[in-house]
């Protein structure tokens, strides 16, 4: 919009509606004031996505958003159930450090548990290519004929459809149901002889941690060492341990990633910190979808 007053080029309606929305939720966002250079900046960001007609104007919205709730936000209590488990329209703080929540979902899509979702991955070029071209409805109608086939005391799925990917998103009737399918897994093998679901873990981000406390390039002994310097207090299932970013060099200090397999180990991690190289680090929230640090 800025761009087109620059240009002395009258800004249309929606284009002035949506600047100003998110010009607004940007200072409510804030826990103090931000400059006024600061909101012109990220209004002329705006602008200059606004050319690129590939992102609609809820995207553009939301980024707005996430650069507002980057600045402040109110604290609250952070955790996989509020934060990751289910989408979020607030940020969070842990610790009095801010996390950014992930995404708003798009309008006319309704948030959803994330802790509900299995995603199978079939590992099989032939079973790829048979699911190719299946609507949603009838993904939904084969696996809840496959789970029937096997296990009677289970509930129907809410929804089944394929990722870009080639990998299946089943949707199940709630956090039981989905849990109790991860582990009965003789109905994905109908999807594929090699089907697999993915683990999903919750990740934590620890900053300052120093480079020689741990290597993490022998997995099953740093997972071991975090575990047993945090024994007294957390009883954790590690999943993967590695260092955020690649290049070391020449640093004594750097950002931890753990992954963890349960929401509720993740919230106590996020209460009471953990312990590397007898150092006390605090916890945010890491999702590694976004590949990049969710706290500053």
């Amino acid at each position: 919009m800025v761009k087109m007053i620059d240009e002395d080029q009258k800004p249309g309606k929606q284009d002035m509606v949506a600047a100003l929305r998110a010009a607004t939720v940007f200072v409510e966002r804030a826990i103090e004031e931000p400059k006024i250079q600061t909101v012109l900046d990220e209004v002329r960001k705006l602008a200059t996505d606004s050319s690129n007609r590939d992102f609609s104007i809820d995207e553009k919205i939301t980024h707005i958003k996430h650069q507002a709730a980057s600045l402040g936000s109110s604290p609250s209590t952070a955790s996989y159930a509020s934060v990751l488990g289910r989408s979020s329209t607030a940020s969070s703080t842990t610790g009095g450090v801010p996390i950014i929540p992930p995404a708003m979902p798009k309008q006319g899509q309704a948030p959803y548990n994330k802790l509900n979702e299995i995603i199978v991955k079939l590992q099989d070029e032939t079973a790829n290519k048979a699911l190719e071209g299946k609507t949603p409805s009838a993904m939904t109608t084969m696996v809840n004929d496959f789970i029937k086939s096997t296990d009677t005391t289970r509930k129907p799925i809410r929804t089944a459809r394929r990722l870009g990917s080639g990998d299946i998103c089943v949707m199940a009737a709630n956090e039981e149901e989905a849990n109790a399918l991860r582990e009965h897994k003789e109905w994905m093998l109908k999807l594929s002889s090699n089907a697999k679901a993915v683990t999903k873990t919750y990740g934590l981000l620890l900053h300052g941690v120093r480079i020689d406390a741990i290597d993490t390039k022998d997995m099953a002994t740093a997972i071991k060492t975090v575990q047993n310097e945090n024994a007294n207090t957390l009883s954790l299932d590690i999943v993967w341990i590695g260092w955020f970013g690649t290049n070391k060099e020449g640093h004594d200090k750097g950002s931890l990633i753990i992954e963890l397999a349960s929401p509720e180990e993740g919230n106590k991690a996020l209460e009471e910190g953990l312990v590397i190289g007898s150092e006390l680090h605090g916890c945010c929230i890491y999702n590694k979808q976004c590949r990049s640090k969710q706290c500053f």
